[in-house]
């Protein structure tokens, strides 16, 4: 019998980010995003958008689009279908939640303290980065940037089905989807510069 849930379970080894694409002109160019308790978050969309890319990789888009919905191009990946021709898929994906354990220890404080909100920051730092002239092995005027960033940490998220959307599910999804995470090596922005390594698993629930 298909399970009807899942949990995602991510391990970051390192730093990393994933960004709101806001920051400060005086201090940040860019803040990791937050949950409503303050604490680092990776988006449900941007989650859902990595399993897809390592189920389509190893099980293939059939599967992909299956478990994720249509992807609203052709199997060139060039040219968008009618809106009629896409379909939503059978999984729901929440965003991933920093661990219980960790956010019970955060939630000590009283909420809007100073307490807290120290706590809440000892979670963050902060990254420069700046390119460098390939001639003269300077820094190029005006290149500096500097990034929050959030310490490794476990993040879960919850998978769970979608009675409305068509389709069979294989009794194995979860499996397939935990498979299929080998091929994750890391999850948010600067991924080319060696931010956001992890481990994914899928469990079911």
């Amino acid at each position: 019998m298909s399970s009807e849930r899942a949990v995602v379970i991510i391990e970051f080894t390192g730093y990393w980010r994933c960004s709101t694409g806001r920051g400060t002109a005086a201090a940040l160019d860019s803040f990791v995003a937050r949950d409503a308790a303050g604490l680092p978050v990776v988006p449900g969309r941007t989650l859902k958008g990595i399993l897809r890319d390592a189920v389509n990789r190893l099980h293939g888009t059939v599967l992909g689009d299956l478990l994720f919905g249509s992807s609203g191009f052709d199997r060139s990946g060039n040219e968008p279908v009618p809106l009629s021709d896409t379909f939503a898929g059978r999984l729901q994906v929440s965003s991933a939640y920093v661990d219980e354990d960790v956010r019970a220890w955060m939630l000590t404080q009283p909420a809007g303290s100073a307490e807290s909100a120290a706590m809440r920051e000892t979670l963050f730092t902060s990254l420069a980065q700046t390119a460098i002239n390939e001639r003269t092995g300077t820094a190029e005027d005006y290149s500096l940037r500097v990034a929050e960033v959030a310490l490794p940490l476990t993040l879960t998220a919850d998978i769970s089905l979608l009675t409305t959307a068509a389709g069979d599910l294989p009794d194995d999804w979860v499996s397939k989807l935990d498979e299929a995470c080998c091929l994750i090596e890391g999850i948010g922005g600067n991924r080319t510069r060696g931010l956001g390594r992890c481990s994914v698993t899928v469990k079911a629930a």
